[in-house]
């Protein structure tokens, strides 16, 4: 049965920052263990927020409108970099994975890791590299959030 009135749907904004606190609020429940599973383990399984609405839902805007200078955005290439450095408010490190190698961008410790269209963005066929990727990128200093939005 088709619904008489539209459904309501909070913003994307919305919905985005209300994943991300609750996935910092449920760390807490296992903060104990973060020593034993290791960084790169806890910051990939416990401080990552995926959400993917749809194409043309808003995914990259809200990433160019929240990301901050102590944040890094990660595009699939260079055409989404140049388009990414043209939207976005704040002057965050924007990188393309394709052809990326992990060691120049080593020095970075950023407070959230966007990752904007996930699936073009990294590659799925080469776990090794998001591990690698984010086991460079991991810091304990700080409460890092992996944001991964869109397809």
């Amino acid at each position: 049965m088709i619904p008489s009135k539209p459904v309501a749907c909070s913003s994307l904004e919305e919905i985005i920052e209300s994943a991300i606190n609750c996935n910092k609020a449920s760390r807490t429940k296992f903060e104990q263990f973060k020593n034993a599973m290791g960084l790169t383990h806890w910051t990939i399984n416990h401080c990552t927020v995926r959400i993917d609405l749809g194409r043309g839902a808003g995914h990259t805007n809200y990433i160019a409108q929240h990301a901050t200078d102590n944040d890094l955005i990660l595009v699939q290439d260079q055409i989404a970099v140049k388009h990414m450095k043209n939207i976005v408010v704040n002057k965050p490190a924007i990188f393309s994975t394709r052809g990326l190698i992990i060691s120049t961008i080593k020095n970075l410790k950023p407070q959230n890791i966007y990752i904007d269209n996930p699936f073009h963005t990294i590659d799925l066929y080469d776990p090794t590299f998001y591990r690698n990727l984010i086991a460079t990128l991991a810091d304990s200093r700080i409460d890092q959030t992996i944001i991964s939005l869109g397809m």
